[in-house]
Order: structure tokens, then C-alpha cells, then sequence
């Protein structure tokens, strides 16, 4: 289970309520940490768990006050995960979730299309996007 996941899904709230702040999600490090983030609410995880299932106990935030709880997360045969994060002495938060996959950086994506060559010393310059901002200059194009 461990990577990033997008909760698609919270059917006991609101449908805009997930990505209120910022887009919904959870994460398992691997290594019985992590953290997730949906509507005001953010935790820190420690758990345990396999490649299939995760139990854990968190820490966190509800909307500014000090929250804390359990949960759980499951594999599904279609490679989702669904689960539930519990307060403390009240709600129970279900949810559904994908493998949070990500585009590569916007100029990457534009020289892949483009069929552009260039030289390894260019190349160099495009993969430090991933380390940080460069100063782009005409001897790139």
C-alpha cells in the first residue's frame, strides 16, 4: 500500500468538501508513517500493515482545533483503496482512493511532444527542472 493515493471519494461529506484546501489524499511511507490531508482536516499516520491492508492510529488537525483518531485502509481487486479515518470519540470519515499518479513538468511534456533533439548538454539542463527553476536561454531552443 505504500505511495501516494487521491481520495476520489467521501460519501458521508459534501462533494466539495474533500478538496476544500487542497486536493484530497492519503500516504503510506512504507516504513509505518505517513499522512493525509481531506477538507480542513490533516494527520500524521503511524500504523502497520502489507502491500494490502493498513492499520493506524493519527494525529492532526480539524480545522485549526487538535484531532486525533484511528483507521484503516484496504486494497480492492480494481487497485483502488477504500478505508476509513475515525475521530476520536466521534465521526467516521470513509473513503476511496487511487494511486496518485503525476505528469511529468509542463516543459518536459512540450519537448516529449515535440520531437525535439538536442544535445546532452540541454539534456542536463531539462532533467535539473526536477531540482529546481533554471535560467532558460536561446542556446536551448
Amino acid at each position: 500500500m505504500k505511495g501516494k493515493w487521491r481520495i476520489i471519494e467521501m460519501p458521508d461529506y459534501e462533494a466539495d468538501f474533500p478538496d476544500m484546501v487542497e486536493p484530497a489524499y492519503i500516504l503510506f511511507d512504507g516504513k509505518g508513517g505517513g499522512e493525509f490531508a481531506f477538507g480542513c482536516v490533516t494527520g500524521a499516520i503511524r500504523g502497520i500493515g502489507d502491500k494490502n491492508a493498513v492499520e493506524f492510529t493519527w494525529e492532526g488537525n480539524d480545522e485549526m482545533e487538535e484531532a486525533r483518531g484511528d483507521g484503516w485502509a484496504e486494497l480492492q481487486p480494481n487497485g483502488s483503496i477504500t478505508g476509513q479515518i475515525c475521530f476520536h470519540g466521534g465521526d467516521e470519515a470513509n473513503f476511496t482512493a487511487r494511486l496518485w499518479t503525476t505528469s511529468p513538468p509542463a516543459c518536459k511534456s512540450i519537448w516529449r511532444r515535440s520531437g525535439h533533439r538536442f544535445g546532452a548538454e540541454n539534456a542536463t539542463k531539462l532533467r535539473n527542472l526536477e531540482h529546481g527553476p533554471i535560467q532558460l536561454d536561446r542556446t536551448m531552443l
